[in-house]
């Protein structure tokens, strides 16, 4: 119950981060002395669009490459809240029109995540 709450604010007052096919909807809470967030100061979710991609093999496929490209260069993002002391909710969409190829969305990730370390520092 408590992820959809945190899901839900996070698409109503989330702010964006786009960047070709890659959009990220992020939502910063300051720094509150509850066990969850002290264990899990970033949290992230993936997703992609079904009017795009039809099959959910595709779906599936496309938020697998998200999620590995994500877990390889979260460490910057995280060393920065641990410091800061904040929790961050991150939810991450694929936009585009074509199932891209890994390197691609690394790349693409990297560029994104670095576009949001800027914003949240």
């Amino acid at each position: 119950m408590k992820s959809r709450k945190i899901l839900e604010q996070l698409f109503r007052r989330g702010s964006p981060v786009v960047h070709g096919p890659l959009r990220i909807l992020y939502l910063e809470q300051g720094p509150q002395n509850t066990p969850k967030r002290a264990i899990y100061p970033l949290q992230a979710g993936f997703g992609t669009g079904s009017r795009q991609f039809r099959r959910a093999v595709d779906r599936n496929r496309i938020k697998r490459l998200l999620r590995e490209a994500y877990r390889l260069q979260k460490n910057e993002i995280l060393q920065l809240l641990l410091k800061k002391d904040n929790s961050l909710y991150l939810f991450i969409l694929y936009t585009g029109k074509q199932i891209p190829e890994y390197s691609v969305i690394y790349e693409q990730m990297k560029v994104i995540l670095s576009l949001l370390i800027r914003k949240i520092a």
